[in-house]
């Protein structure tokens, strides 16, 4: 079995895009894409051997992604590993709880 993406919880998208893509290696793969229902913006970025990171922002006051960025939740960009599943209700998928960009560089290069 193959992970397909990871959802990482920010601030911004906009704001974090620019670390994913000139630090760690990843391309723009999709558009901002609203999603209503979930009160989220998502954006997905791919690694060359198609490993993927689903970067979410909150689109409403009341989202549920919210709890997963902030001043003491976040990290030094608000980013935070969200639980896979945990806006639609399904079954959370493993992922490791870092607090700075750089803790991650190992386990994501």
């Amino acid at each position: 079995m193959r992970f397909h993406h990871v959802g990482v919880a920010v601030k911004s998208i906009a704001d974090s895009a620019g670390w994913w893509t000139d630090v760690m290696g990843f391309t723009t793969e999709s558009e901002i894409i609203h999603d209503p229902l979930q009160k989220v913006r998502v954006q997905f970025f791919v690694k060359p051997d198609g490993f993927r990171v689903e970067l979410v922002e909150a689109a409403a006051d009341d989202s549920p992604v919210l709890r997963y960025v902030g001043s003491e939740n976040g990290g030094s960009r608000g980013q935070r590993p969200a639980r896979g599943g945990c806006l639609s209700g399904d079954p959370p998928y493993p992922c490791c709880s870092v607090r700075r960009e750089e803790d991650r560089i190992p386990a994501i290069r």
